[in-house]
């Protein structure tokens, strides 16, 4: 027996086309104007096939395409073509026609869908869609919320903005609909906290108000067809937006690639390289003095297919392809350097052989370490593998007392309230390393914890040498590891610490950064819940360096959010203002301390603090210092006061 044809749904916004596929008087067919009409069928009765073109009436054809497919996962999509250049559910479409009033192409076409989806039946395809999700934030949500069922949406409905960003911090939704008077917040203060806190998911405001921030606005969400078209051209705005907010590839006063691009050419030469049975290297120069002559000399003087792209503000990068040997490396970058010699710029170069596809960002790594070698014969220093183990280097440098902290300020109006510590490596030959330098190369062993809790009794002992000269009021930030946190016995120790120094808890403050959260989150949450219980406050840095950060404000035990240096450097442009206010209101209405580090302008400083920023540290107020020159500030002005 010949199995039933499946049914066949068609959305034709155009009358004379409704009219040709009517005229084939075809059983099983369903013949529809508008999308959110066939969503609304499709709640109801199943369909096999669904034709359409990427005009559905009151939404794309793709947006249709995907939400059906949400309500009927074994959908075969008959692509109407030729009209616009619009993008098309791929991931759907069984087959392609460019006109409806052949029927035998039409035919054709639409057997073909149907044996798909029988095939999808028999086998238990299914497509990886994910279901339109809407987080509703309203005080009175019914008409919303039935109208967006009859749509073929699913939706979460909060009524306060804490809960909406709570939400946001648990799952990824297609778009958010909000009013912008609610109990915890009202008007700019809602959307540009939705805005910021979800740069991916498009924001609609139900009112008559387009407010700044917002992908659309709709005076009456309980009406079906106007809602879906608002989120569809939303969810479009949104996209069109993130494609325009893509780093350019290239730096338009310079020319030269960005580090993004940069990185992206690196991955490929080193890979063609290789698959040439050739050799690449990377050169790291950095600059004091001006690097876009630098630059400019580079450019002009590159082998053909090597390339030089930008690392950071004074650091470039040239990465150099089908090299034969590492010998022929140095002797390219030692050429470099002496074409380098005649500039009026100090230049520090280093060399890093890739031999295999490795991390590109560990090669530019090795390239920048190797800065601080020994230089080769060719006289450009190269990286190599030490011959010890680089943990068995950094507790030898202990053992000797190289390793010390320097300390920045932060400061509230101007008076000193908090030191944050600085782990420095005054190494006898290379002179003073940062953290950068050899900190990643025994992060997750052993010697990191060692080195975690040996530094913390330093730092509150020179804590308390300041408070017996009368800064009672300071208290240390210390930097913690996501290795150190795995410590069983941290709350204990930290307490045994603090009581040995004669220090309570809210003398010390642990700054952790969202990469903690790649551990044991259980058992993070809980050395934290104690640290808290202890009287020790949290803090977590760098916020705003990346988009999950919304998730760590929801979840974690917090005092204190510290805003990434980028957000600070932002604040001369009026998007990057309103970034830095929103975030800065948001922690105030969560209850945490606000800290903005690298703060290096005066008009910065003069706008945080506008902003309500409770701490400032930067170059601007100081640099970090070894504990003896703090000891001598604190010494001259408990002698003042005594004076």
């Amino acid at each position: 027996m010949r199995p039933s044809r499946p049914p066949v749904l068609f959305v034709l916004p155009r009358s004379q086309d409704r009219d040709a596929v009517q005229g084939h008087g075809e059983a099983g067919w369903v013949v529809l104007s508008t999308a959110s009409e066939a969503l609304a069928v499709g709640r109801d009765r199943a369909f096999g096939v669904l034709v359409v073109g990427s005009d559905a009436g009151d939404a794309t054809g793709l947006h249709l395409a995907e939400s059906f497919a949400a309500l009927q996962p074994d959908i075969a999509v008959v692509w109407i073509a030729g009209r616009h250049p619009e993008r098309r559910a791929d991931h759907l479409v069984a087959s392609t026609i460019e006109r409806l009033d052949d029927r035998f192409l039409l035919d054709a076409a639409v057997q073909r869908a149907q044996r798909i989806h029988r095939a999808r039946i028999g086998v238990g395809r299914r497509p990886s869609l994910p279901t339109h999700t809407a987080l509703v934030v309203q005080r009175q949500p019914t008409g919303t919320l039935e109208a967006l069922k009859r749509v073929g949406w699913s939706a979460e409905h909060v009524t306060r903005l804490g809960d909406a960003l709570e939400a946001l911090g648990q799952q990824e939704f297609t778009a958010v609909l909000t009013e912008t008077d609610l109990p915890d917040a009202h008007g700019r203060d809602v959307v540009s906290t939705l805005a910021v806190m979800a740069p991916r998911t498009p924001v609609v405001v139900a009112g008559d108000s387009d407010w700044e921030g917002a992908m659309g606005h709709i005076a009456d969400p309980a009406e079906p067809r106007l809602l879906l078209r608002t989120l569809d051209d939303a969810i479009a705005r949104k996209r069109s937006e993130r494609r325009l907010a893509r780093p350019a590839p290239t730096e338009r006063s310079t020319g030269l690639a960005t580090r993004a691009t940069f990185l992206d050419r690196v991955d490929t030469t080193v890979r063609g390289s290789l698959a040439r049975g050739h050799l690449a290297a990377v050169l790291v120069v950095v600059v004091e003095g001006e690097a876009e002559a630098v630059a400019d000399h580079l450019k002009s003087n590159l082998r053909v297919g090597d390339e030089i792209g930008r690392l950071g503000r004074d650091e470039l990068g040239v990465v150099l392809g089908d090299l034969r040997s590492a010998e022929e490396a140095g002797v390219v970058a030692a050429r470099i350097r002496d074409q380098l010699a005649g500039l009026e710029a100090d230049v520090t170069l280093g060399l890093a052989v890739a031999r295999d596809p490795g991390s590109t960002e560990e090669l530019l790594r090795r390239a920048s370490a190797a800065r601080y070698a020994e230089a080769t014969a060719g006289g450009v220093p190269v990286w190599h593998e030490p011959l010890d183990p680089a943990k068995d280097l950094v507790l030898s440098a202990l053992e000797r007392g190289e390793l010390r902290f320097h300390y920045q300020g932060q400061y509230r109006q101007e008076r000193l309230v908090c030191l944050e510590a600085l782990l420095r490596w005054h190494h006898p030959r290379l002179g003073v390393l940062t953290p950068g330098a050899f900190l990643p190369r025994i992060e997750g062993t052993e010697a990191m914890t060692t080195i975690g809790r040996r530094t913390l009794d330093w730092t509150l002992a020179d804590l308390a040498r300041l408070r017996a000269l009368g800064a009672t009021d300071v208290r240390m930030a210390f930097n913690m590891t996501p290795r150190q946190l795995e410590d069983a016995t941290l709350v204990e120790r930290v307490s045994r610490t603090l009581a040995r120094h004669g220090l309570c808890g809210e003398a010390l403050e642990i700054e952790i950064t969202e990469h903690v959260l790649t551990h044991d989150s259980q058992h993070l949450l809980r050395t934290l819940g104690g640290l808290r219980d202890a009287g020790v406050r949290i803090a977590l840095d760098d916020f705003g360096a990346g988009y999950s950060a919304l998730t760590y404000l929801t979840h974690l035990p917090l005092d204190v959010l510290k805003l990434d240096g980028s957000l600070v450097e932002g604040l001369g442009t009026p998007s990057g203002r309103v970034v830095v206010e929103t975030v800065v209101g948001l922690g105030h209405r969560l209850g945490l301390e606000v800290v903005a580090e690298c703060v290096e302008t005066e008009e910065q400083r003069d706008m945080l603090a506008t902003m309500g920023v409770d701490r400032l540290q930067g170059y601007l107020l100081g640099r970090p210092e070894p504990i003896d020159s703090w000891v001598t500030a604190a010494h001259e002005e408990l002698e003042a006061v005594a004076g």
